[in-house]
């Protein structure tokens, strides 16, 4: 049985991750081959405006290719499109793929949580990104057949909430968390005390605490809508990421109940940012993004 300073810790660090999300800016270059359509408005809402890049091989002009979307982590308090390209993991994972002509890439930016933007919002923002580009397919040439969505952290959780009821070819969460309600409700039984601080970031996401609206947390959690027929899953967190690794083992239980399509790689000695060369790490960095585009690949 874990300690009372184990769980206390556990929990802020549940919620120091929601706020800070990424921290290791790794950075990256874009292949020659590849063309950035930067700052695409996709959404405009209460006078802010929402944008979105697309990556495509500028020597591709015919083909008409599958499409990959990438939300990005930061805790829905920060955090960038630019991750995609920024973060040497994800650009080699993706871009490359970019670069070989086997897809086209966009990574729209979400609302950050504030007193007016709700989780319900951002996961709103989410799909709404995913109908522009879907209505807007011809122009960037994208197979509406052959759409995939993957996420880190705060972006996994979005990747999930969009994507399960979805005809999405596949869904890969890396590092996401899935079940809000247990959460909060396992820390509360274990008498975790939360801060001003964490109280304000619970109560822009779920407008209220768990007592007042158990609704919200419920809505917002990804394990509450998977389904035997929801697409393909690849879920991915490291071992010793004390809160969002039991998030990916809940939704695993859930999916396995159930029969759907779920796949679990856990990443051991490694914490939150999979994509960092933790020592003696398995699988290694190279291992990750060889597996993640091998599903692209094989679901395409």
């Amino acid at each position: 049985m874990r300690s009372f300073f184990d769980i206390k810790a556990s929990f802020y660090l549940f919620i120091y991750i929601l706020v800070l999300g990424n921290t290791n800016e790794l950075s990256a270059e874009i292949p020659e081959s590849v063309e950035l359509l930067s700052n695409i408005e996709f959404k405009s809402i209460n006078d802010e405006k929402l944008f979105l890049d697309i990556y495509l091989n500028k020597n591709i002009s015919d083909n008409i290719l599958p499409l990959v979307i990438f939300f990005h982590g930061g805790g829905f308090r920060k955090g960038s499109k630019n991750d995609v390209s920024k973060l040497e993991f994800f650009a080699q994972t993706l871009l490359s793929l970019v670069d070989q002509g086997k897809i086209v890439l966009a990574a729209p930016q979400i609302r950050n949580t504030d007193q007016t933007t709700s989780l319900s919002d951002i996961i709103s923002d989410a799909n709404d990104a995913v109908n522009w580009l879907v209505d807007n397919s011809r122009i960037y040439k994208i197979d509406t057949d052959r759409i995939g969505l993957i996420g880190f952290s705060s972006g996994g959780t979005l990747a999930l909430s969009t994507g399960l009821n979805s005809s999405a070819k596949f869904i890969i969460a890396i590092s996401a968390a899935t079940d809000f309600l247990r959460h909060v409700k396992e820390s509360e039984l274990d008498n975790v005390k939360i801060g001003p601080s964490k109280k304000k970031l619970l109560n822009n996401l779920f407008l209220g605490t768990i007592d007042q609206f158990p609704e919200n947390y419920s809505t917002a959690s990804p394990v509450n809508f998977i389904e035997k027929n929801s697409p393909p899953i690849l879920l991915i967190a490291g071992k010793n990421d004390k809160d969002f690794f039991k998030h990916s083992i809940w939704l695993k239980e859930k999916g396995d109940k159930i029969g759907a399509n779920i796949n679990f790689i856990t990443v051991e000695n490694a914490r939150h940012q999979v994509y960092r060369n933790y020592k003696n790490m398995s699988p290694s960095v190279e291992q990750l993004s060889e597996e993640i585009k091998k599903v692209i690949i094989n679901y395409f």
